[in-house]
């Protein structure tokens, strides 16, 4: 039997780390995953402790400016009237979609910005505190003062 050289010793050890590597690096990155109608549960909760109401069609289309395959699911909370930012907007989407959507989100943050610009200080601060996260092929856009915490709450509940 041959004996091995250190060269083909070294080479066996970073094998055998790229190997382990492939293996573990997807789990220690891998996000959990929610269920749309669970986390639409969860924020509808909320929308109703904080008398918001849900948001129909017309609102999501001038808002949103997305077509409907670009989702699967799509719920909207809001406050009635236009001097409350306060928002929260759930989508189910294909994964092949999702930045799309993302954009939008960020785009209907940037728009509410400039619609306040000047004049709306709380809502400005409201809405530099907006946060977009996605959750596997659930998208969310959380448009509030507490939005971290409510990401946090909800991730902990769930």
């Amino acid at each position: 039997m041959k004996q091995m050289t250190r060269k083909e010793l070294y080479m066996i050890i970073v094998l055998v780390f790229i190997s382990l590597t492939i293996v573990i690096f997807p789990v220690i990155k891998a996000q959990r995953i929610y269920e749309y109608e669970a986390i639409d549960h969860y924020f509808h909760t909320i929308a109703t402790q904080r008398g918001m109401e849900t948001k129909d069609a017309s609102f999501f289309r001038r808002s949103y400016s997305m077509n409907q395959d670009e989702y699967q699911n799509a719920q909207i909370y809001g406050h009635k009237g236009a001097m409350e930012v306060e928002e929260f907007a759930i989508f189910q989407v294909d994964y092949a979609n999702a930045e799309s959507v993302v954009q939008a989100c960020e785009k209907r943050i940037s728009n509410l910005k400039q619609s306040f610009a000047g004049y709306g200080t709380t809502q400005t601060e409201i809405l530099e505190k907006a946060v977009v996260k996605q959750y596997g092929n659930v998208i969310l856009c959380v448009i509030g003062n507490d939005g971290e915490a409510l990401l946090k709450e909800m991730e902990n509940a769930l």
